[in-house]
């Protein structure tokens, strides 16, 4: 198996470990000690990727970008559509179109196998909280941009059944997504459209196309641990000092504080 096959986000092992440890507790025999035959429990229906990501998006602003460019609004989407893309019905095209915002399917332009970088996640989980990014690296080489942005997710949970898991201060703690993106070199000039600026509101996603005509050419969420360590070893915004450094079952959810900057409403 290819290293691209194993990109479902580290977020998915946390609820990995807790559903074989409460099947393997569930399955022991009370009285002979035995482990049971494990049964596939019947998967619920899919109702929604709303009613399943149910965290914030917030980036932490920084010299490197100005979150209210043009290119930031197209690094911003792309970024928040494709961290929902796993977790979206379907495989591959679909789960992107399904779990992103409007326009994504254009704008991901075959930039990756979408095999490896969407609907490959699990369906049925629950997360909440707020997830943090932040450009670490962005270049400009004419009408095309690069970047790197850091994804910290210690301020997010799974809900497990009726409890929650959390990441506490246990590092690595985040992951790296590399992309190339600009105007799309298929189109004349006359017929380039830039994405939208000053992208800012209360919204969690925008109702429209924010990416214009521009196009990913490349995209990578996996096998980045070793290029931009420092997006494992930092943490969020806010974490408890006193969370532990390992991963646990809180008593209650990390806050979902509104997005920033978030997406105005049309």
């Amino acid at each position: 198996m290819s290293c691209e096959m194993l990109l479902v986000s580290r977020r998915l092992v946390s609820i990995a470990i807790a559903v074989v440890v409460s099947v393997a507790v569930i399955g022991c025999g009370r009285e002979s000690g035995q482990v049971a035959p494990e049964s596939k429990p019947a998967e619920p229906a899919f109702t929604g990727l709303d009613a399943h990501l149910q965290y914030s998006n917030r980036w932490i602003e920084n010299p490197k970008l100005n979150l209210m460019t043009p290119e930031a609004t197209f690094l911003r989407a792309a970024v928040e559509s494709m961290a929902r893309a796993p977790f979206a019905p379907g495989e591959g095209m679909a789960a992107i179109e399904a779990g992103g915002y409007p326009g994504i399917g254009r704008a991901f332009n075959d930039s990756a196998d979408p095999t490896v970088v969407a609907g490959n996640g699990n369906k049925n989980i629950v997360a909440v909280g707020t997830d943090y990014w932040e450009v670490i690296d962005f270049q400009r080489n004419g009408e095309q941009f690069s970047a790197v942005v850091c994804n910290y997710r210690s301020m997010t949970a799974l809900k497990v059944g009726e409890g929650l898991v959390s990441w506490g201060r246990n590092l690595p703690n985040g992951d790296a997504v590399a992309l190339v993106f600009g105007a799309d070199p298929h189109l004349k000039r006359d017929a380039q459209q830039a994405p939208k600026a000053n992208q800012r509101g209360d919204g969690r996603a925008p109702t429209v196309n924010v990416f214009g005509t521009w196009v990913m050419t490349e995209y990578r969420n996996y096998n980045l641990q070793q290029e931009f360590p420092q997006c494992g070893m930092t943490l969020a915004p806010g974490t408890p000092a006193d969370a532990p450094d390992h991963r646990y079952y809180p008593k209650t959810p990390p806050p979902t504080l509104p997005p920033s900057p978030g997406w105005p409403s049309y």
